[in-house]
């Protein structure tokens, strides 16, 4: 596996992540958690408002993007060399 595809992976996967975080609530979870063990007084309501959540979708979304562009521009270069020998 070439370094480009690994990269594109990696960059799919942390964006699929991104989503599926920001659907399951897991930061306002784990940030009211810490709150009661560790007193750490985080705002809960910023991080389970809609706001963050559609931040969280976006970022998520912006990396499947910059994914979709690398695969594309890869696979691109990949028929220029078939096409060429």
């Amino acid at each position: 596996m070439q370094e480009k595809e690994k990269v594109v992976l990696v960059l799919f996967a942390f964006g699929i992540m991104m989503m599926s975080i920001s659907a399951l609530d897991v930061i306002s979870i784990v940030s009211s958690i810490l709150n009661h063990i560790v007193g750490l007084k985080l705002p809960d309501v910023f991080f389970s408002s809609i706001a963050f959540r559609i931040m969280l979708v976006l970022l998520g979304g912006f990396f499947i993007l910059i994914a979709a562009r690398m695969y594309k521009r890869m696979d691109c270069d990949l028929n220029k060399q078939i096409s060429i020998s």
